[in-house]
């Protein structure tokens, strides 16, 4: 009989691969519980695990794998949520942003959080701007004609 941990070589090390398809599920899940596409507690009851059991997961990286069968479900889960992605939905949120940075190929890890601040950066300026033409444009449109004297 075969006592290896699944998803392991033969040396009992997780597969790198796997680890990082973990990640990505565990951005999905972040993603869909901040649009209010998907609750932690009540995936994890439907998965028959106790109620924090995809919270942990998600938060604290426990388990660090999931289990097949217990991974498909949840992707099932999800494939909602993937749809509505796929349709051209909007990206908001950081959660969100790093889960689509993450799905760029060959983008280090390591590159997420400075290109997210940079992201950052910009929607705060836009958000400043969209502030001030708001403002510019409840001003009346012939106010430099108020103060001429009339001829």
């Amino acid at each position: 009989m075969d006592d290896r941990r699944p998803n392991c070589d033969h040396r009992g090390m997780v597969d790198e691969q796997l680890i990082g398809e973990m990640q990505r599920l565990r951005d999905e899940l972040r993603a869909a519980k901040a649009n209010g596409a998907i609750d932690y507690q009540a995936l994890s009851l439907s998965l028959g695990k106790n109620p924090t059991y995809i919270q942990q997961f998600v938060t604290k990286g426990t388990p660090r794998i999931l289990h097949a069968h217990i991974a498909d479900e949840v992707r099932k889960a999800l494939a909602p949520h993937r749809a509505a992605d796929r349709s051209g939905g909007k990206v908001s949120g950081r959660a969100e942003i790093i889960a689509l940075l993450r799905k760029i190929d060959n983008l280090p890890e390591a590159a997420l959080e400075p290109i997210y601040g940079v992201i950052e950066g910009f929607l705060k300026a836009g958000a400043s701007q969209k502030q001030i033409r708001h403002r510019d444009q409840s001003e009346p449109a012939n106010r430099h004609h108020e103060s001429e004297p009339s001829r």
